[in-house]
């Protein structure tokens, strides 16, 4: 029915009202939403030509507010509240580098294909699409799923501040790895590929110390180039990992990117801990010192003391991605199987898998919160835990004696 006019809406009602806009009447349909944190209603609405339009309008918003459909009127596009998202709001619950990753991805994957659409608008045959056409360009099943967490994680907020109705994102699956696809892991060298790979790598005065730190203790490499000497425990031949030098890419206000290291707390409170240095250890860092000594002396005044051991030849933390080239190249003249600096952490951990060591000592000297992880990860690569389960199953069942072809004696005899 009708409301008569000139009279009140009951509260939750909405209301019609007339407004001139560019010298013209127009109807108004506005529908309360609830109200803000600072007190205050958030309210939408729309307009229409008559008065009769403007209540049937009213009565649409009504429903679709009751059904969760309806969202607060604003001019945000997935570019600006994207961008707003990664800078303003996500820096105050994770690191500042990790959310400048999330707006890399927001740059680089989302506002090429969905800047241009208004937040509001924003459907889940559009998420799709966007899913879909990344798949077709041949980007990786991990980079898409990555892409998607982070616009859901978008649109996520603006539904909490409600500005969107719903999570558009929530509508659409993850992929699935496609059978065949290739991914950036390596399969991890195998005991003579790392004597070769150590023996090649020590030659070279910038990846020397490195190469011993990653095989001989299974840091990360972030984990690894933020060691400094400070962190070396002398007097008991240990060394502490209390940090990570990272290369971040932070975006200026201009939308221009610069490439910035970065160093961090561990990743998680188990990644903080403490290795023994081993004698091959000890002098690999022993050789690095005298490098340094030996360089700070070519290098004069332009010498940075920054106290990290693994450093340029004028003193300075290294950027991964420079010391990744020098690694390669490294690995290619030596005629050496190129894996990615990570994985020679995964070298470390299959090797200790296969020399014995116990899943939980693995765990622990990698850094991981749980046993699951090192298992998940890790356990695939080594062939020897399924083979000696198999041995072990085999010698139980060759070993078994029929309890019934025994003598007396020889039952009671038996435990």
């Amino acid at each position: 029915m009708t409301r008569p006019a000139g009279t009140k809406a009951a509260n939750g009602d909405g209301s019609v009202f007339a407004r001139t806009q560019r010298g013209k009447k127009v109807w108004i349909a506005q529908v309360s939403l609830g109200y803000k944190s600072n007190g205050s209603r958030r309210v939408t609405t729309r307009s229409a030509p008559t008065q009769r339009a403007a209540q049937r309008l009213l009565r649409e918003m009504l429903g679709e507010r009751d059904g969760g459909r309806l969202a607060q009127v604003h001019h945000h596009t997935v570019h600006t509240y994207g961008l707003h998202w990664a800078r303003e709001i996500k820096p105050l619950e994770i690191r500042a580098s990790t959310a400048a990753g999330y707006e890399d991805i927001i740059r680089r994957y989302i506002i090429p294909a969905l800047g241009r659409k208004r937040l509001s608008e924003l459907r889940a045959p559009d998420v799709q699409g966007l899913l879909s056409s990344m798949r077709k360009e041949g980007y990786s099943t991990n980079t898409i799923n990555q892409t998607r967490r982070i616009l859901s994680g978008v649109c996520k907020h603006a539904v909490r501040h409600g500005l969107m109705a719903q999570n558009p994102v929530l509508a659409t699956d993850p992929l699935r790895r496609q059978a065949g696809e290739k991914t950036q892991v390596c399969e991890p060298w195998t005991l003579e590929e790392t004597r070769r790979g150590l023996d090649a790598l020590g030659c070279h005065d910038d990846l020397d110390c490195f190469a011993h730190i990653m095989l001989l203790t299974g840091l990360r490499p972030g984990e690894a180039l933020g060691l400094r000497w400070e962190d070396i425990d002398a007097s008991r031949h240990d060394l502490h990992v209390t940090g990570t030098l990272k290369e971040d890419r932070r975006f200026m206000p201009d939308g221009t990117g610069v490439t910035q290291r970065t160093r961090n707390d561990p990743k998680t409170k188990a990644s903080r801990r403490t290795l023994a240095i081993t004698p091959d250890l000890w002098k690999a860092l022993d050789r690095q010192q005298m490098r340094q000594d030996l360089w700070r002396g070519l290098a004069a005044e332009e010498w940075v003391a920054s106290g990290y051991v693994i450093t340029t030849r004028k003193g300075t933390p290294y950027f991964a991605s420079n010391f990744r080239k020098k690694f390669y190249k490294a690995l290619e003249s030596a005629g050496i199987r190129r894996v990615r600096l990570h994985d020679l952490r995964h070298v470390v951990a299959r090797l200790a898998l296969e020399g014995d060591a116990r899943l939980e000592e693995v765990s622990q000297a990698l850094g991981h919160t749980r046993v699951d992880t090192t298992k998940q990860i890790y356990a695939g690569f080594v062939r020897q835990l399924n083979d000696r389960f198999t041995a072990t199953m085999a010698s139980i069942i060759e070993t078994y004696e029929d309890p019934s072809t025994l003598s007396e004696e020889e039952r009671i005899g038996r435990p």
